[in-house]
């Protein structure tokens, strides 16, 4: 017997490449219009979220899927003038379908997956800063590994924007700018975008 493949597209490092979802449960959330979740006491329904994503953070053969209102702009980033983006982030959890987080933000952000370093990526930009946050996800919860916050010179709100020069923080401490591009670069870098498709 053939086994179905339903393909998606997930645009890495700026080619287009194959993406093989062969779970069914991956199929019905892509092709689900009606599912309603619950996530922290609110209800959502994928009816609204038109686009889609997919990634194996934990590398366990089933992939999360990521469900956006708003499709990318032409340069990668996810453009909020017109509305606030917001993005769904589901998984299976002990068999049934779970919303990990909830993403929305009214200033301009993207998402970065690397597979082989086994973590969802989080940018978003606001006047004088960026701010990061690399995921992992352990079948069970999704954790925070890292945040990554950058500060132009007036405008660190740890020093009440009294900084003279660029801050660089890694998980709230203070680095070098060596440490954090390391980091950023391994985790959140722009080259490592995500790309969502129409469902």
């Amino acid at each position: 017997m053939k086994t179905l493949l339903s393909l998606a597209l997930v645009t890495i490092l700026g080619v287009s490449t194959p993406v093989y979802a062969r779970s069914s449960w991956e199929k019905q959330v892509i092709h689900q219009k009606t599912g309603v979740y619950t996530y922290h006491k609110h209800r959502y329904q994928l009816k609204y979220y038109p686009y889609y994503a997919l990634l194996d953070i934990n590398h366990d053969g089933t992939k999360e899927v990521l469900l956006s209102n708003q499709k990318e702009d032409k340069n990668g980033y996810m453009n909020v003038a017109d509305q606030p983006t917001e993005v769904l982030l589901l998984a299976k959890v002990n068999g049934k379908t779970k919303i990990l987080k909830r993403f929305t933000y009214g200033n301009l952000f993207y998402f970065s997956y690397r597979p082989s370093q086994k973590a969802l990526g989080f940018w978003t930009r606001m006047s004088g800063q960026t701010n990061s946050k690399v995921y992992t996800f352990d079948g069970q919860k999704l954790k925070t590994k890292y945040t990554l916050d950058y500060y132009s010179p007036n405008h660190d709100e740890k020093t009440d924007g009294m900084n003279k020069t660029d801050h660089y923080y890694l998980n709230n401490k203070r680095v070098n700018k060596k440490t954090f591009t390391q980091s950023f670069n391994k985790y959140v870098s722009d080259r490592y975008m995500m790309h969502f498709t129409k469902r």
